[in-house]
Order: structure tokens, then sequence, then C-alpha cells
């Protein structure tokens, strides 16, 4: 690949995110009433795919540091949000799981983020949204390719 070629991969990968979150899903838009960050609904939802994790199995796969990881684990344990269970394989380490709160949460999210897309991607062309379909498919299998 010639060096101009990388450099405007690297560029457009570097650019595409605030504009995705900007046009898209507008993060602070669905936050504000429940007084929390990003990083809370990151914490969340790796949680929820993983069920339960250690708080620094979660700020490894977050690129969070430890001491910032402390704010934001208790912020969700006082909503109520989160849980600390013993882990079963060794009872001095601690894994963090959802409540049922932060089920539910998570749930109301998702669907305010999916209804916010739907009613943005209803002003595109057909044409626009084939073409759009197309090119996420394969930027999602071409990321999936990278280590």
């Amino acid at each position: 690949m010639e060096n101009k070629d990388f450099e405007s991969v690297v560029d457009s990968l570097f650019s595409i995110l605030p504009v995705f979150s900007k046009k898209l899903i507008r993060p602070d838009k669905y936050n504000e009433n429940i007084g929390l960050s990003q990083s809370h609904f990151q914490v969340l939802f790796l949680i929820e795919d993983s069920e339960q994790l250690s708080i620094s199995e979660i700020g490894k796969q977050l690129c969070i540091s430890k001491p910032n990881m402390t704010p934001i684990v208790r912020k969700l344990i006082n909503k109520k949000l989160i849980k600390k269970i013993r882990n079963e394989e060794d009872k001095r380490y601690i894994n963090i799981k959802l409540t049922k709160k932060g089920k539910e949460l998570i749930e109301k999210h998702k669907e305010s983020v999916t209804n916010n897309l739907k009613s943005k991607l209803l002003d595109l062309e057909d044409n626009d949204i084939t073409d759009l379909s197309i090119s996420l498919k394969t930027v999602k299998e071409i990321l999936l390719k990278i280590e």
C-alpha cells in the first residue's frame, strides 16, 4: 500500500468516530437525565457482553486506568446499576455484575439510540441506505481482522 493511501485510511479512521457520534448517536442526549457519562455506559455494555468481569479487566479492555475506574464503579454501584460479587474461583477477587436495574437501563438506552438512528436514517435516499449498508459491512469485516 502506498504511504499516501495508508495515511488517508488512518486520517479517516481518526475522524469518523467523532462524526459518527455527533451525527448519529449523540450520547449526551440520552445520558443527561440520568447523570452518566459515556464511560459509564461503556462499562455497563462491556459487563453486559461478558456477564461479569473484574474491575481491572474492565479497565484493561476499555483502556481506563485503575484510579479512573474507581469513581466510575462507585457511581454505578451507588445508582444500583451494578453490584460486586466474589469470584467463585478465587474469593480474594471481586467481579462486577449488572443488576436488574442496570439491565433495564441498558435496554432503554439501546432502544432510545436505535429509535434515534432509525429516524435519522429515514432522511436518506434508498441508494444511500444501500451504500451505507454495504460500506458498514465491509468496514466491520476489515476491522474484525485487526488484532
